[in-house]
């Protein structure tokens, strides 16, 4: 009996996902490399339904991967901490972090875009090119500076 790979669909549908993170991170020469940072992504990504992840089902408890090890919220800092220049450096950055928001809210805001080529790429190539800053917006398109020239692009 001959097999047929279309048949196991829950194979095929990881094959798609797979294959769309591989072409939203790498480029066609570099998929290699980066084929274990996309498979742990997909396997510590929650689900919709509150399942459990795989690595989950795996370990008995979430992963914790990079972007996690990064809190959101300051701790305060003591003046004795002060004295301690590799406690005052994270400090620092988050001061610069946060005048460098307050000077782009007075600037305005800016749109950066991805333009679709609608062309056939070869396989794992990003469909998209950019990002391009936008020079205007209005509520169908996009003013943006291509191959030198200003060009509306529509959001459609």
């Amino acid at each position: 009996m001959a097999y047929n790979p279309a048949a196991n669909g829950l194979v095929e549908r990881f094959h798609r996902s797979l294959k769309v993170s591989l072409t939203a991170r790498c480029t066609a020469e570099d998929w290699k490399y980066q084929l274990l940072w996309v498979l742990l992504g997909l396997r510590t990504v929650t689900r919709a339904d509150g399942a459990p992840s795989a690595a989950e089902k795996t370990y008995g408890k979430p992963l914790v991967v990079p972007g996690k090890l990064v809190t959101g919220s300051p701790q305060p800092i003591s003046p004795e901490a002060l004295r301690n220049r590799q406690q005052v450096r994270p400090l620092q950055e988050d001061i610069y972090r946060e005048v460098g928001h307050l000077h782009a809210a007075r600037a305005g805001l800016h749109y950066h875009v991805f333009v679709r080529d609608d062309v056939v790429h070869p396989p794992l190539t990003r469909p998209y090119r950019g990002p391009f800053r936008a020079l205007e917006r209005n509520s169908k398109a996009f003013l943006l500076t291509l191959h030198g020239r200003n060009n509306w692009v529509s959001i459609d």
